[in-house]
């Protein structure tokens, strides 16, 4: 079962302490990963066709998927009608916006080795 928006706010309200039960439990299991994933193929073949990448999954986040469909907390959203999500950035909070034009300056200024240095200061 998929949540649709009309429905996801009652029904995630709806659910018990034992629903959430199978999603906490991987909390820790979560919190031990390093690796949730690597890339494979790419290789060409006899013919030298490349084969598409692919991501294949570590199993944690197999069972993360599982159980969040089955709980079920996916919400079935039209993310390319999103209009407010298309606009986002122009609404975003003039502190935040001052603080992205400082970082874009500085990297302007002295270059992107100093503003990836996250010691460095605006």
């Amino acid at each position: 079962m998929i949540l649709d928006e009309r429905n996801c706010k009652n029904k995630i309200n709806g659910f018990t302490y034992q629903d959430w039960q199978p999603l906490m439990a991987l909390i820790p299991e979560i919190e031990n990963t390093s690796n949730f994933g690597e890339w494979s193929g790419g290789n060409k073949d006899e013919e030298g066709v490349v084969q598409i990448p692919y991501c294949v999954q570590a199993t944690i986040v197999s069972q993360f998927i599982e159980i969040v469909y089955a709980i079920p907390i996916i919400i079935d959203f039209d993310w390319g009608a999103w209009d407010e999500g298309y606009n986002t950035p122009q609404k975003l909070d003039k502190g935040i916006r001052w603080m992205l034009a400082c970082h874009i300056k500085k990297e302007r200024r002295y270059g992107k080795e100093h503003s990836e240095n996250p010691r460095q200061r605006f």
